[in-house]
């Protein structure tokens, strides 16, 4: 499994916050850039592991990334590291030394951190005053305290400080933006399908989930993992509905998408009657989440896939090209997505 790859990106001087008028265009940089990503008041994170094909590897692709965030003005120093923690000092040492980018060495994130106060880390200040008191001062303090007495003192916690210290914190691996409010972040229609047969036989109900999970290639390459939730919604001619919530996979290709409209399928309600309409929806893309080393897998024959269909998608419009269109051409099939209006 590749190491983690965390990146802070970091406004004017070391203990600056992200001004208002910037904050719209950081958020729009992240989400172009990754699925994982958080903005703080104090800068933005994001998980760039397995995106190395994306932005090149290495430092090459760390500085291609802290230009463009340069472009927006006022991001002089970036860092990274395997954890939040590390990245975050790493920039807070780059805006120190005038700026540009520093990057801790996998392998290297416990001898960074050793000569850091205590005081850095994501914890309550009731926990630092009491790291205090027991004479822990620096990271490297800490990292010569056994797990098991930190795990005495501070409970499950205990276990989190340790990780923190050692540069081996699994935080960001679920990085959200916005609040969590119930109406915040909607779900939004990615395909929808209108039928004037009702779909009630296997290979008319197969040909349609492999037509929905090319459609929903076309409109959201990235895959999956590039929207947090998702949610198929079934219409019968009875006007009745069925829906069905489900966290996307982190895979980008073909067979991620089948799986998960397939996994879908199988959790709506079943009607005698047969299917009329289908509708994809997802919960946009800063509720996202991803798992490290998996977000653009080294998939040539997916990639090839889903190139071709957003050329498609620029060019006429989504073509499934396979014998499932005419098929469901039959029962005259409507699709439409984005921007469209539903079928009445």
């Amino acid at each position: 499994m590749a190491p983690r790859s965390i990146l802070h990106l970091r406004f004017f001087g070391p203990d600056s916050e992200v001004p208002d008028e910037k904050s719209g265009a950081l958020a729009e940089l992240c989400r172009r850039t990754t699925p994982a990503w958080v903005v703080k008041p104090h800068g933005a994170y994001l998980d760039l592991t397995g995106t190395e094909r994306l932005y090149g590897r290495g430092l090459d692709g760390l500085e291609h990334i802290s230009r463009l965030a340069a472009e927006i003005g006022g991001v002089r120093a970036t860092g990274a590291g395997p954890t939040r923690l590390a990245a975050r000092l790493a920039s807070l040492t780059a805006a120190r030394v005038g700026g540009g980018l520093f990057s801790v060495a996998p392998g290297m994130a416990s001898v960074f951190l050793q000569s850091f106060p205590v005081d850095f880390l994501p914890a309550s200040p009731s926990v630092t005053r009491r790291l205090h008191h027991l004479g822990v001062r620096t990271l490297g303090d800490l990292q010569a305290v056994p797990p098991v007495l930190l795990k005495a003192i501070f409970g499950e916690n205990g276990g989190r400080l340790a990780r923190e210290a050692w540069g081996r914190s699994t935080e960001s691996t679920r990085m959200e933006t916005g609040n969590r409010g119930k109406d915040s972040h909607p779900l939004e229609l990615v395909v929808g399908v209108g039928l004037s047969r009702p779909v009630s036989s296997f290979p008319v109900g197969s040909a349609l989930r492999r037509g929905l999970a090319v459609r929903a290639l076309a409109r959201c390459s990235g895959g999956p993992a590039s929207r947090g939730i998702w949610r198929l919604t079934g219409f019968w001619p009875e006007g009745r509905r069925g829906s069905s919530t489900v966290r996307g996979s982190v895979h980008p290709g073909w067979k991620s998408w089948l799986g998960l409209v397939e996994l879908l399928w199988k959790r709506l309600p079943h009607r005698r009657k047969g299917l009329v309409g289908l509708e994809l929806r997802a919960q946009p893309p800063g509720m996202a989440y991803s798992t490290q080393g998996n977000l653009f897998p080294d998939d040539e024959a997916d990639c090839r896939l889903a190139e071709v269909m957003r050329r498609t998608r620029l060019a006429s419009g989504p073509r499934l090209g396979t014998a499932c269109e005419d098929l469901l051409s039959c029962r005259g099939a409507v699709w439409y997505g984005p921007g469209a209006d539903e079928p009445k």
